[in-house]
């Protein structure tokens, strides 16, 4: 297939080789890619993780796959590519400054989760079609100064790496909803003042980022902040958010700072945690509320399986249907969700219908999915187990696993009659979707898979071989806006 180019929008399409050769490097450079990586054709192949719309690669989706190697700039070559997926592997040495250009059309940007190191390049700061960026739990020391030209970022993950100097200055990022930058070694300093500038602001994370002096009163003036993690800072002097502008505000984590002082809290449901403050310390303040450790709130809910006359091994789980198995297990982390009813069964109920049509529609062998055990954590994120059942077997073969995982990492649900509007975010989804769409949360699952007892299936070609390795699944789940 010969080179076609659109000059209009300066974006330009690579033949079916060039995408192969760029693959192929990939695969060079990298262990433990998907065994189905064969032939010459990634998009007609159907190779695990590739994703091609009209046999343009659109989706490079490779999370928890064990990867090990370093990145190749080639894949700056992919124009049309989207989602570039890559969290929870072990991948290292610096990022290509090629990776990215200004011709790309990309939307999610996920290295998190592996041993980069080095600075995220400044042509990062040119794909202006970014929505979702996080490179967090890396060993990165340096962000390019143009981080802020951003201005579509949604999601910006920066949280567990090697980070100093000053803090970077996000003036202008007006569509970033989440901000984690915690776990980092800036220059010690004040609040910087551009986050009060940041207008659909509901999540701030700066944990351990050598914040100093009082927290500023303007900081809870945002009108949808709900949550705000500030502990195992240098804060001091008196704490006030009398003022607060935001009736959504739900958590503030001050714990483990240098307060003395506390003004009178506003009504409503406000979570404030100031344990390791001064304030703590005064006889006539250990008992409030704030000044004693906070236990998860929890709801004894689980959806009931009604399988009273079967009995299975041990070690094997009953699923929905009544059928004993090894279930990929795990729990799921629901960020953005802290005011959401935990005994919402319609919602459970949708949830499950939703994962399942997505695993179906992939032809996969899974029997019926079981969700249970909702509770919510001390920084008001939701978390919910899971359990996969398979089809037709005790257990699922490695195909299987990697193939569950890769549907998994690609959900997309259609929600907005389940969940209550106003917790949801706001997204432009672009060309993606082309319409406007809405942000519901962002998962994280953890999932484990037990090694049945017994050595009769251990001779069995479908036998899995990866037992009782936790593979982490970083699910971004959209949803999407339908006009009533």
């Amino acid at each position: 297939m010969p080179h076609i180019c659109f000059h209009n929008d300066k974006r330009i399409f690579i033949s079916f080789s060039d995408a192969f050769t760029a693959l192929r490097s990939l695969k060079a450079n990298w262990t433990n890619v998907p065994s189905n990586w064969v032939g010459s054709d990634p998009c007609g192949g159907l190779w695990v993780g590739i994703e091609c719309i009209n046999s343009r690669v659109t989706s490079i989706i490779l999370s928890n796959m064990n990867l090990t190697g370093q990145l190749s700039g080639d894949i700056g070559s992919f124009s049309e590519l989207q989602n570039f997926h890559l969290g929870n592997n072990k991948l290292s040495g610096t990022i290509p400054p090629k990776l990215f250009n200004p011709n790309m059309t990309l939307i999610h940007v996920l290295f998190d989760s592996n041993n980069l190191t080095g600075s995220i390049p400044s042509t990062l700061g040119l794909v202006q079609t970014l929505q979702m960026v996080c490179f967090d739990r890396n060993s990165l020391n340096g962000l390019p100064s143009n981080l802020n030209s951003l201005t579509n970022v949604i999601e910006l993950s920066l949280s567990n790496n090697n980070l100093s100097g000053p803090m970077a200055n996000l003036t202008g990022m007006n569509s970033l909803s989440y901000l984690d930058m915690s776990n980092n070694r800036f220059t010690v300093s004040d609040v910087p003042p551009w986050i009060a500038s940041l207008p659909l602001l509901t999540t701030l994370m700066m944990e351990n980022t050598q914040l100093q002096g009082q927290v500023p009163v303007h900081l809870f003036s945002l009108p949808d902040l709900k949550k705000v993690v500030l502990r195992n800072n240098r804060f001091n002097g008196i704490l006030d958010i009398r003022t607060t502008n935001s009736n959504q505000l739900q958590l503030i984590d001050l714990r483990n700072n240098s307060i003395s002082n506390v003004a009178q809290i506003p009504g409503g449901n406000i979570t404030l945690l100031l344990e390791g403050n001064t304030v703590c310390d005064k006889t006539d303040q250990v008992t409030k509320s704030y000044c004693t450790a906070s236990t998860p709130n929890s709801s004894s809910f689980t959806p009931q399986i009604n399988c009273m006359q079967i009995s299975c091994n041990s070690d094997q789980v009953a699923s929905p249907n009544c059928k004993c198995a090894y279930p990929y297990k795990g729990t799921k982390i629901f960020r953005g969700l802290a005011s959401f009813d935990l005994e919402n069964t319609t919602f459970y109920a949708e949830l499950e219908k939703s994962l399942m049509k997505t695993l179906q529609s992939s032809a996969l062998p899974v029997d019926s999915v079981s969700l249970s055990n909702p509770t919510v954590d001390l920084s008001g994120n939701i978390e919910l187990s899971l359990d996969v059942f398979p089809s037709g077997q005790e257990c699922f073969n490695q195909t299987a696993i990697t193939m569950v995982g890769f549907a998994l990492n690609n959900l997309s649900f259609y929600l907005h009659q389940v969940l209550d509007p106003s917790i949801l975010w706001p997204l432009r989804m672009g060309i993606v979707w082309q319409h406007i769409g809405i942000k519901i949360w962002e998962m994280v699952v953890l999932l484990s898979h037990k090694q049945p007892s017994g050595s009769l299936l251990k001779s069995s070609r479908n036998t899995p071989t990866i037992f009782q390795k936790q593979i982490v699944l970083d699910l971004r789940v959209m949803g999407r806006l339908i006009s009533m």
